[in-house]
């Protein structure tokens, strides 16, 4: 089911590239896609890790051995699902419904029209511009909502609903989904870190740009009230375009 709904929200096609001009020549794909202009702007690239740092031991409650182990399968997928696995394109990992800021998802629907994602091309013309595309994406990550099929929310957000409905979480550390003892041979209390308040940013000797950001998710697989933790780390790079598309003469020299 998860992988199914992660379907619903990928993107049909990633931007033009070298590599597929390359297969038109052989026929693998349209050889349309060779009047395509390689863009010498600048293109955005994202990662994001999901780790479980924390497990609500409140998840267990009532249940048999095998049960706890279908749950705890149940919440790594969760976290999965969100991770972006590796490094990829904007356009195929975010969309626009409330992952990107409205100045950056207006100025991809007027270049590329409301299939945005599917455009070929650089993101950006100017460097100053998508390097403030990045910073503003990573740092809207901070606190916009969470799509609903994550099970996941903002650890603020949960923190409201703890103290509004006295909730008791029982976290213990975990790694991977898997609890950790302490130093005592007991189980590890845990205890939820700050989220950052804004992006940390590295510019490379050419003025590109990269954001990245860390923050807690609480996780509820079930929709039981349950604060599993999800420290998620997410990354937005400034790249260009003759290194997302090639510098055009590799593919005249074909």
């Amino acid at each position: 089911l998860l992988h199914g709904l992660r379907g619903c929200v990928q993107r049909a096609s990633p931007p033009f590239s070298m590599q597929q001009a390359k297969r038109a020549k052989s026929g693998d794909v349209p050889t349309a896609l060779l009047e395509a202009r390689v863009d010498k702007g600048y293109v955005l690239y994202v990662s994001r890790t999901a780790e479980i740092t924390a497990i609500d031991m409140n998840m267990f409650t009532d249940m048999r051995p095998n049960e706890q182990s279908d749950a705890l399968d149940e919440l790594k997928k969760r976290a999965t699902v969100y991770a972006i696995d590796g490094e990829g394109c904007l356009g195929d990992n975010l969309d626009g419904d409330g992952q990107l800021p409205q100045w950056v998802l207006d100025q991809f629907i007027e270049k590329h029209g409301l299939r945005w994602w599917a455009g070929s091309g650089a993101d950006f013309e100017m460097l100053e511009e998508a390097n403030r595309a990045a910073k503003d994406i990573v740092e809207l990550a901070l606190t916009a909502p969470i799509d609903s099929f994550y099970g996941m929310k903002h650890v603020a957000v949960g923190d409201e609903t703890i103290q509004k409905c006295s909730a008791r979480p029982e976290l213990y550390r975990a790694r991977g989904g898997v609890l950790e003892p302490g130093s005592d041979g007991f189980l590890a209390r845990y205890t939820v870190p700050p989220s950052d308040t804004e992006a940390r940013q590295t510019v490379n000797s050419n003025g590109l740009a990269t954001y990245t950001a860390s923050f807690s998710l609480y996780c509820d697989p079930f929709g039981a009230e349950l604060y599993n933790v999800v420290r998620v780390t997410f990354t937005c790079r400034v790249a260009t375009g003759e290194e997302a598309f090639g510098s055009g003469d590799e593919l005249a020299a074909e």
